[in-house]
């Protein structure tokens, strides 16, 4: 909801859920800004919920689809407890954390730094395409190092995910870099939209 996150179809269904059953497991697998999962606890009254953030890559479904690794956290150990079970009934494998916080600021994080990533990369070509030299062969040299992985260039970061994501993040201090990347994608887009033109 422009630049502050916007959690009212979470806080719907859990209410909807309250009214169910107070003592129901809810999972929350959508990412959420930092503190959604115990204001919704605290709100509704529920006394079990756990975060357990959505990961999946389209791209490569049968070794990124819902069954890998996810970051677990839960509101207390009685949540954490049943939330376990029932992942492991699923056979997803988890990466237990030690708080629902820790949870949702993993995930959030996680995606703000795929973007910081690739906003690099696009400003990195702008950078290349200005002083006339080939943006492909630069990443290539760089990517010889073993700790650097340059990403490629496309059309500029979309999807629902990562723009979002990296706001949330953002909201919460007002980061330069964070902005700086979200500024950069921005340029980026532009720049291609004049291309194609």
């Amino acid at each position: 909801n422009g630049n502050s996150p916007d959690m009212s179809n979470i806080f719907n269904v859990s209410s909807k859920i309250s009214k169910l059953r107070q003592e129901a497991l809810v999972c929350i697998e959508s990412t959420v800004s930092l503190g959604t999962c115990r204001r919704i606890a605290e709100r509704f009254h529920l006394s079990r919920i756990v975060h357990c953030p959505h990961r999946y890559w389209a791209g490569d479904p049968a070794r990124y689809g819902v069954v890998q690794t996810r970051v677990f956290g839960a509101l207390n150990e009685d949540s954490h407890e049943i939330g376990k079970r029932f992942y492991e009934r699923q056979k997803i494998p988890l990466k237990e954390v030690t708080s629902i916080e820790l949870a949702e600021m993993s995930k959030v994080a996680e995606n703000s730094y795929r973007f910081v990533q690739i906003a690099f990369a696009e400003d990195l070509k702008m950078i290349c395409d200005h002083c006339g030299i080939p943006f492909e062969e630069v990443k290539e040299a760089c990517n010889t190092k073993w700790n650097i992985e340059i990403l490629e260039a496309r059309d500029g970061i979309g999807g629902d995910c990562l723009p979002k994501d990296i706001r949330y993040l953002w909201s919460i201090l007002k980061s330069s870099l964070l902005k700086g990347a979200i500024e950069a994608d921005e340029i980026y887009k532009s720049a291609k939209k004049r291309e194609r033109k």
